[in-house]
């Protein structure tokens, strides 16, 4: 399975990303007439670590979505078998036909060509989650990248209904580690997101172009934006305030 290849310090750890796939389905559940198209207000209280997931351990988490008195919001929790909250958001819902207004780019400028492997340093990921097919440039002003989604890693169950595409989210967040590296020194990990704005729902066929603008690079901290975009040019989705830190020890 997949989560084989995304692990910190031995252990197999759930992606933030797939956590927002798991939102936008209860969310779409919740709301069979609407259409999600975002999680706001993202939440992290406590990483989800899969401790003996390679003998075959089972992990129960329960997911809970309450629609607001607007009927445009969703507020989702998941908690671990102990009942603690792990994570929280808040899920905007709208009639099927409507999408947001596109992201705005700006120019990504002074970008240098990154030195090194992608893979086996800075970015931890094992096989299934190597998305990453090359680097146009990493700079101050931000990063580019060509990527693979679910599909063309061949994910099991990519033919399924997904909300999102959470092997090119996780190739977004992974972009994020090499800027910061590049900015900042350093590993550093993930540590928050902001938001998921959908575009298009489901998973985009072929390769994705992915670009980083950054807000925030400062001592340990990193904050930025993903817009990701499919080979039309057309933007399937975005991770807004995208947050790094650098882990002691590392530069």
């Amino acid at each position: 399975m997949f989560l084989s290849s995304h692990r910190v310090k031995d252990e197999v750890v759930v992606p933030v990303v797939l956590v927002l796939e798991w939102f936008a389905r209860a969310a779409q559940l919740h709301c069979p007439d609407k259409r999600v198209i975002s999680c706001d207000d993202v939440k992290v209280f406590q990483g989800l670590v899969l401790p003996d997931f390679d003998a075959g351990k089972s992990h129960r988490f329960v997911i809970t979505a309450k629609a607001g008195s607007d009927a445009t919001r969703v507020a989702l929790e998941l908690r671990d078998v102990s009942g603690r909250a792990c994570y929280r958001a808040t899920a905007h819902v709208a009639e099927p036909g409507r999408t947001p207004p596109d992201a705005p780019r700006g120019e990504l400028t002074g970008l240098t060509p990154l030195e090194g492997d992608v893979y086996g340093d800075v970015l931890f990921h094992g096989s299934e989650f190597q998305v990453i097919r090359g680097v146009d440039g990493v700079g101050h002003s931000g990063a580019a990248a060509t990527m693979l989604g679910a599909r063309s890693m061949g994910w099991p169950g990519a033919d399924s209904d997904w909300q999102t595409d959470p092997a090119l989210m996780d190739g977004g967040l992974q972009l994020a580690l090499l800027w910061a590296s590049a900015r900042l020194g350093g590993h550093s990990l993930p540590t928050g997101v902001e938001s998921l704005t959908l575009h298009h729902r489901g998973l985009p066929h072929g390769s994705s172009r992915v670009e980083l603008r950054a807000r925030e690079a400062e001592g340990d901290k990193g904050v930025c934006d993903v817009v990701f975009m499919d080979s039309d040019g057309e933007t399937i989705a975005e991770l807004r305030g995208v947050t790094t830190h650098v882990l002691p020890g590392t530069r």
